[in-house]
């Protein structure tokens, strides 16, 4: 790509970059649906189209049978994951009485709820999900999010553990102080001496 056909902040990229900097490639989604035959415009309807007119079938199938699969997700368990997802379900965890035993009926699960519905935004707008916990703290750092360990709730559970402390609730005490440490030890079980002796002191 000639640096007259670069946009302003591809220009302003160029410059600030250096010997670096690397043109953005000219096959992108945007030129194929503005310079592309018919067939390449179906494609963003029906993946794959484009694959097999020009006979490339395997790849077009494996495309196509992609995108019957996330349709398939989505008007099966989807659709209702995403319309739960601002309240996490609205069905409560209850007990009924059957025979004179009491039967216990499942409510919804918000966790799951959240996932399904994450997961099936992210898919709609073709936004890879992170498939390992290592790949998901990547993403939240390139985003410059806190990723666990390191993140602000290790000073707010120290304080509830100082605040239970002065109250005398000593139990929950050394619950949140032993989370606390391995929360600040991040890689191990290790925990230094001052919270090892306040340990002691809440055990004693």
């Amino acid at each position: 790509m000639t640096a007259a056909a670069l946009s302003p902040r591809e220009m302003k990229r160029r410059r600030k970059m250096g010997a670096d900097y690397v043109a953005p490639s000219p096959y992108s989604v945007g030129n194929a649906l503005t310079k592309g035959d018919v067939f390449t415009k179906l494609s963003a309807v029906v993946f794959g189209l484009g694959n097999i007119v020009r006979k490339q079938y395997v790849k077009g199938v494996a495309l196509l049978a992609l995108e019957i699969a996330f349709f398939v997700f989505l008007f099966t368990n989807g659709i209702t994951c995403l319309s739960k997802l601002p309240s996490l379900g609205d069905q409560k965890q209850g007990k009924v009485l059957v025979d004179g035993f009491w039967e216990y009926t499942q409510g919804d699960n918000s966790v799951v709820i959240l996932l399904y519905g994450v997961c099936t935004g992210a898919d709609s707008q073709c936004i890879r999900v992170p498939e390992s916990v290592e790949s998901a703290a990547q993403v939240l750092s390139s985003h410059d999010l806190p990723v666990w360990p390191h993140i602000e709730v290790a000073d707010i559970v120290r304080d509830a553990a100082r605040v239970c402390v002065d109250e005398g609730m000593f139990v929950p005490a050394r619950t949140l102080s032993v989370a606390v440490a391995r929360m600040n030890d991040g890689e191990g079980d290790n925990i230094d001496v001052i919270q090892a002796q306040f340990l002691r002191s809440l055990s004693a």
